[in-house]
């Protein structure tokens, strides 16, 4: 029975042939060690040259056509195959071309011009799942404030898993996660009241279970409460360390001990314009918000690459306290840009510490210069 095969010859010719040229030859099933079937063809076997090229040496078939000895592992009733043939048929047709211009044929054994049978036959590995730890994700701690959503739709738009925290379940924050995962946009949503330090504690055993270690952290969670000095609550300045610095703290450490050596973290901490321009008005919030502004200043002194600590100050941005929406416009004119802080603006200026990871960790108020202003109260009392 015979077999049928098909070689390809690839490669630019000086002889002007063309770049790919197709030959079909026939070979016996089977060849003894020491028989061959003659080929008409033997006498033009000699390699493919240009018309003014030297002949190439003989290979391995030509030389047993010589009368040299077969390689080993031929013998009896087993069909001949040189060493690293895998297997391919040899002898040959001339071609037309070849034939009516008595230019000698294609070698056989031109194993570097030919495919390999192994090689065209190689099994497809079948692609591995998507390791979700390998996604880049952002963590925005307090999911339910008027930031969050922009915030939120930002780094969604950027390709980010969402890392989303709440102190209680939130509808406006189960419908965020939904419309961002409309959108193809993988988020969880954690659930931790973090005026506990067990909360905190237990929040930050399982920061890196979703996604892993996230590589943007916004400190967005917040406990704004108005009170006064010689009104303070011991209370409610304990809850606001606890949310303002006790948090941030140890979601920054978890993730220093708990990243891979080659990543980068950059850390986005809300803080408030006030800082730079205090007054009395919510007097255990501003404590709080100065440690955690602190804190920002000591991580950039740290001297550390992999871990960029950015402070934001964001002005008038949402009414709060007792202002509407008349009081709030009314407002919004005292400042000396004369409008109130789109929020969009804060998250282009992330984007932008994003995309330069050179810029170190800083303090960028974002407040229109209100806070050049000399304030005695705060902007919604005076």
């Amino acid at each position: 029975m015979e077999h049928e095969g098909l070689i390809q010859r690839r490669g630019p010719y000086r002889s002007g042939a063309r770049r790919c040229q197709r030959e079909r030859f026939l070979r016996p099933a089977s060849l003894g060690a020491s028989s061959r079937a003659p080929d008409p063809a033997d006498r033009l076997r000699a390699p493919l040259c240009a018309a003014h090229d030297r002949p190439r040496r003989p290979d391995a078939d030509h030389q047993l056509r010589q009368g040299a000895q077969p390689h080993s592992g031929a013998g009896e009733g087993r069909p001949y195959r040189p060493a690293g043939d895998g297997g391919r048929p040899r002898g040959g047709r001339l071609l037309r071309r070849q034939a009516g211009g008595r230019l000698p044929d294609f070698g056989a054994q031109a194993r570097h011009l030919q495919r390999d049978a192994r090689r065209r036959h190689r099994p497809v590995p079948h692609p591995r799942p998507l390791d979700s730890t390998g996604l880049r994700s952002a963590l925005i701690t307090g999911a339910s404030s008027r930031l969050a959503a922009p915030l939120a739709r930002f780094f969604a738009g950027r390709g980010y898993a969402l890392l989303l925290h709440q102190r209680s379940p939130r509808k406006n924050v189960a419908a965020l996660a939904a419309e961002l995962r409309d959108h193809g946009t993988a988020v969880e949503v954690l659930t931790f009241d973090f005026a506990t330090r067990e909360k905190i504690d237990a929040f930050c055993a399982g920061l890196a279970e979703p996604f892993g270690v996230p590589e943007a952290i916004v400190n967005n969670a917040s406990h704004f409460v108005h009170d006064f000095p010689g009104g303070g609550d011991a209370n409610l300045l304990v809850e606001s360390f606890m949310v303002h610095m006790l948090a941030p703290f140890l979601i920054l450490e978890t993730a220093c001990r708990e990243k891979r050596e080659e990543q980068k973290i950059s850390v986005f901490n809300i803080l408030d314009q006030k800082l730079l321009n205090l007054n009395p008005d919510y007097y255990s919030y501003t404590l709080g918000k100065s440690g955690l502004q602190t804190l920002t200043e000591l991580w950039g002194r740290s001297g550390r690459a992999d871990v960029r600590a950015f402070g934001l100050l964001p002005g008038l941005m949402f009414p709060s306290g007792p202002q509407d929406e008349a009081r709030f416009a009314e407002d919004a004119q005292k400042i000396p840009t004369g409008r109130a802080l789109p929020p969009q603006d804060l998250c282009a200026l992330i984007g932008f510490l994003l995309d330069h990871p050179d810029m170190p960790g800083a303090l960028f108020p974002m407040d229109g210069g209100e806070h050049l202003l000399a304030r005695r109260r705060d902007v919604a009392f005076e």
